[in-house]
Protein backbone atom coordinates (compact mmCIF):
# COMPACT_ATOMS: atom_id res chain seq x y z
CA UNK A 1 0.00 0.00 0.00
CA UNK A 2 1.59 3.28 -1.06
CA UNK A 3 1.10 6.54 0.77
CA UNK A 4 -0.07 9.64 -1.05
CA UNK A 5 2.68 12.14 -1.84
CA UNK A 6 2.21 15.27 0.26
CA UNK A 7 1.54 18.42 -1.80
CA UNK A 8 4.65 20.03 -0.31
CA UNK A 9 6.83 17.47 -2.10
CA UNK A 10 5.38 18.49 -5.44
CA UNK A 11 6.25 22.09 -4.57
CA UNK A 12 9.81 21.03 -3.72
CA UNK A 13 10.26 19.10 -6.94
CA UNK A 14 8.97 22.04 -8.95
CA UNK A 15 11.92 24.04 -7.54
CA UNK A 16 14.69 21.63 -8.68
CA UNK A 17 16.22 24.02 -11.23
CA UNK A 18 16.09 26.90 -8.78
CA UNK A 19 17.88 24.72 -6.20
CA UNK A 20 20.61 23.84 -8.73
CA UNK A 21 21.09 27.50 -9.67
CA UNK A 22 21.35 28.57 -6.02
CA UNK A 23 23.79 25.75 -5.31
CA UNK A 24 26.00 26.95 -8.19
CA UNK A 25 26.00 30.47 -6.72
CA UNK A 26 26.81 29.19 -3.23
CA UNK A 27 29.72 26.88 -4.09
CA UNK A 28 30.99 28.14 -7.45
CA UNK A 29 32.03 24.72 -8.80
CA UNK A 30 29.44 23.15 -11.14
CA UNK A 31 30.18 19.56 -10.11
CA UNK A 32 30.11 20.30 -6.39
CA UNK A 33 26.95 22.37 -6.91
CA UNK A 34 25.20 19.37 -8.46
CA UNK A 35 26.20 17.22 -5.46
CA UNK A 36 25.03 19.92 -3.04
CA UNK A 37 21.71 20.30 -4.87
CA UNK A 38 21.09 16.55 -4.86
CA UNK A 39 21.95 16.26 -1.18
CA UNK A 40 19.70 19.20 -0.32
CA UNK A 41 16.80 17.80 -2.34
CA UNK A 42 17.21 14.41 -0.64
CA UNK A 43 17.13 16.08 2.79
CA UNK A 44 14.14 18.16 1.72
CA UNK A 45 12.37 15.02 0.53
CA UNK A 46 12.99 13.25 3.85
CA UNK A 47 12.21 16.17 6.16
CA UNK A 48 9.66 18.18 4.24
CA UNK A 49 7.14 19.97 6.43
CA UNK A 50 3.54 18.96 5.75
CA UNK A 51 2.49 22.53 5.00
CA UNK A 52 5.08 24.36 2.96
CA UNK A 53 3.75 27.73 1.87
CA UNK A 54 7.13 29.15 0.73
CA UNK A 55 9.37 26.29 -0.47
CA UNK A 56 12.21 28.51 -1.74
CA UNK A 57 12.94 30.02 1.66
CA UNK A 58 13.03 26.62 3.30
CA UNK A 59 15.08 25.09 0.45
CA UNK A 60 17.58 27.94 0.63
CA UNK A 61 18.09 27.22 4.33
CA UNK A 62 18.54 23.50 3.62
CA UNK A 63 21.10 24.34 0.90
CA UNK A 64 23.04 26.68 3.17
CA UNK A 65 23.16 23.97 5.87
CA UNK A 66 24.43 21.39 3.37
CA UNK A 67 27.17 23.76 2.20
CA UNK A 68 28.17 24.50 5.83
CA UNK A 69 28.32 20.80 6.67
CA UNK A 70 30.41 20.03 3.57
CA UNK A 71 32.89 22.74 4.51
CA UNK A 72 33.36 21.12 7.91
CA UNK A 73 34.25 17.72 6.43
CA UNK A 74 37.91 16.64 6.41
CA UNK A 75 38.26 16.74 2.61
CA UNK A 76 37.14 20.36 2.60
CA UNK A 77 39.64 21.16 5.35
CA UNK A 78 42.42 19.56 3.29
CA UNK A 79 41.47 21.59 0.24
CA UNK A 80 41.45 24.81 2.29
CA UNK A 81 44.82 23.88 3.79
CA UNK A 82 46.30 23.45 0.32
CA UNK A 83 45.14 26.95 -0.59
CA UNK A 84 46.07 28.61 2.72
CA UNK A 85 49.05 27.14 4.61
CA UNK A 86 48.34 29.39 7.61
CA UNK A 87 44.93 27.74 7.97
CA UNK A 88 46.57 24.32 7.82
CA UNK A 89 48.77 24.94 10.86
CA UNK A 90 45.77 26.11 12.88
CA UNK A 91 43.71 23.07 11.92
CA UNK A 92 46.43 20.42 12.45
CA UNK A 93 46.05 20.05 16.20
CA UNK A 94 43.19 17.79 17.29
CA UNK A 95 40.72 19.16 19.78
CA UNK A 96 40.93 18.22 23.45
CA UNK A 97 37.76 16.17 23.10
CA UNK A 98 39.29 14.15 20.25
CA UNK A 99 42.46 13.46 22.24
CA UNK A 100 40.45 12.38 25.30
CA UNK A 101 38.22 10.16 23.15
CA UNK A 102 41.26 8.43 21.57
CA UNK A 103 42.89 7.96 24.98
CA UNK A 104 39.71 6.42 26.40
CA UNK A 105 39.42 4.08 23.40
CA UNK A 106 43.08 3.09 23.79
CA UNK A 107 42.55 2.36 27.49
CA UNK A 108 39.50 0.24 26.71
CA UNK A 109 41.43 -1.80 24.13
CA UNK A 110 44.32 -2.34 26.57
CA UNK A 111 41.92 -3.51 29.31
CA UNK A 112 40.18 -5.91 26.91
CA UNK A 113 43.50 -7.34 25.65
CA UNK A 114 44.76 -7.84 29.21
CA UNK A 115 41.55 -9.73 30.02
CA UNK A 116 42.17 -12.27 27.22
CA UNK A 117 43.12 -15.83 28.11
CA UNK A 118 46.55 -17.20 27.18
CA UNK A 119 47.97 -17.68 24.56
CA UNK A 120 45.77 -15.00 22.95
CA UNK A 121 46.85 -12.23 25.32
CA UNK A 122 50.58 -12.77 24.68
CA UNK A 123 50.01 -13.15 20.94
CA UNK A 124 48.13 -9.85 20.68
CA UNK A 125 50.58 -8.02 22.95
CA UNK A 126 53.62 -9.22 21.01
CA UNK A 127 52.06 -8.54 17.61
CA UNK A 128 50.32 -5.18 18.13
CA UNK A 129 52.06 -3.66 21.13
CA UNK A 130 55.62 -4.89 20.51
CA UNK A 131 55.41 -4.78 16.71
CA UNK A 132 56.58 -8.36 16.10
CA UNK A 133 55.61 -10.05 12.85
CA UNK A 134 53.14 -12.95 12.88
CA UNK A 135 56.02 -15.42 12.34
Amino acid sequence: MSEAVPPSLHALLAEREWVRALARRLVGDAHEAEDVAQEALAIAWERSPRDLARPRGWLAEVLRNVVRQRRRRPSAALARAALDPAAASAGDAPSTAEVVERAEAHGLVVREVLDLDEPYRTTVLLRYFEGLTPR
